[in-house]
This record gives C-alpha cells, sequence and structure tokens, in this order.
C-alpha cells in the first residue's frame, strides 16, 4: 500500500496540534483512509475526526477509543506526567518515513 503524502510531518504536527492528533492523522494516512472513512468505521462523525486530528482538546473519551481501535492504536495512561505525552518511537518513526 503505498502512503499518501502528509501536509506535514508527523513530528511537526506534533508540535503544532499534539501527539494524539500526529498519531491519529499518521495512522489514518499510512492506512490509506479518507477521514470519511475513519469516521465509518469508528461510528463517528467526519467531524469529529477532523476535531481531532486538529488537536481539540475537549473530546468525547469513547469516540477518542473508539477512532483508536479502528487505526489498530490504543491508549496508554502513564502516571508522572502532567503536559507531556508518552510517545511509541517505533511508531512515531514509522509515520515519519511516508510523511
Amino acid at each position: 500500500m503505498k502512503l499518501r503524502k502528509s501536509r506535514a510531518s508527523v513530528t511537526r504536527r506534533a508540535d503544532e496540534r499534539g501527539w494524539l492528533a500526529a498519531a491519529v492523522f499518521g495512522a489514518r494516512e499510512e492506512l490509506g483512509l479518507r477521514q470519511e472513512e475513519l469516521a465509518e468505521l469508528a461510528g463517528c462523525s467526519v467531524g469529529f475526526v477532523r476535531q481531532l486530528e486538529e488537536g481539540k482538546r475537549t473530546v468525547q473519551l469513547a469516540k477518542v477509543e473508539a477512532v483508536l481501535d479502528a487505526l489498530g492504536l490504543h491508549l496508554q495512561i502513564t502516571s508522572g506526567l502532567r503536559d507531556g505525552v508518552v510517545v511509541d518511537e517505533e511508531l512515531l518513526r514509522r509515520f515519519a518515513q511516508g510523511a
């Protein structure tokens, strides 16, 4: 499967919009899905997927989990972090190669 060109690198997107937004965008691009297709797979609206990828900070967790599940990703909660996020470096490398 050929990856589509991303409008921004995953790292830059993460800096601008947050790691969750970058991970969702990167995984969707890697799978070759349009936002509409991901929304249908996750059972949510296209607007929700768009807001999630834009880094909206107030989103419904159940819908986030449905989107992540549709992409084969999961959310991990780790103690000791306030403003940071633990990022899977292998996942980041994989997304960055196609960006």
